[in-house]
């Protein structure tokens, strides 16, 4: 498989749709098993499955499965989607993992009372939508946390590293994964765990900043994967 798996997956469901496999109507194999069948990860099927549902071939209903649209395939967006993929979401938490919890680490040895404020902004933000109970993702907050922390580093080569991939959290199949099924509990907890972040960098514990940080995107990786 290419890096971006899902689009030559979501090609060959689509492929199937128009042979008349899954008809319209039909209901798809559960993830578990189209990622058994074509040997590639239950995230890539997901991430394939979010692609088709942008593309108008199919819809997915939480708890129900996924189901081919009544009215067929809409080829012209499906040959958008196909000329211009979004980037990987597993793929871009994979490096987020990787990168993220040494940067907060950074951030907590080097933030100074101004990189400090620039990552109390947007968490007070989040955590006014959900003392309101805000069922919207709170995408723009959360971007400008992560983004605050990185630059609070104190070091210009990972914040030039991370900065694309706070971008990529504004693409379609981002939203289309992040934004199903979201919750007032959802803003809540993200809320929470971002405060956990705060207080860890703000105490100057590397290690706590670290671990708070990785336990943090596991936990968007488990959302949206799981």
């Amino acid at each position: 498989m290419p890096k971006r798996a899902y689009i030559d997956v979501a090609a060959l469901l689509r492929e199937r749709v128009e042979d008349g496999q899954y008809p319209p109507g039909s209901r798809l194999p559960a993830e578990r098993q189209l990622a058994e069948e074509l040997g590639v990860s239950r995230p890539t099927v997901r991430e394939a499955l979010a692609a088709m549902e942008l593309m108008g071939v199919v819809d997915t209903h939480a708890g129900a499965g996924t189901f081919v649209r009544e009215k067929g395939v809409e080829a012209d967006g499906a040959g958008a989607a196909i000329r211009a993929p979004d980037a990987s979401p597993s793929e871009i938490l994979q490096v987020r993992l990787l990168i993220e919890p040494g940067t907060t680490r950074l951030a907590t040895v080097n933030w100074d009372r101004q990189s400090l404020a620039a990552i109390a902004r947007p968490l007070h933000a989040l955590e006014r939508a959900a003392e309101a109970r805000s069922a919207a993702h709170p995408t723009k907050e959360d971007r400008q946390f992560h983004a605050a922390i990185a630059q609070a580093s104190g070091n210009d080569v990972l914040t030039s590293i991370l900065s694309p991939l706070w971008e990529t959290m504004s693409q379609s199949l981002w939203r289309s994964l992040k934004e199903k099924g979201w919750s007032a509990a959802n803003t809540e907890a993200v809320a929470r765990e971002h405060r956990e972040i705060y207080e860890a960098i703000r105490g100057r514990d590397p290690d706590l900043a670290g671990f708070t940080m990785e336990k943090h995107i596991r936990g968007v990786i488990e959302s949206l994967f799981a």
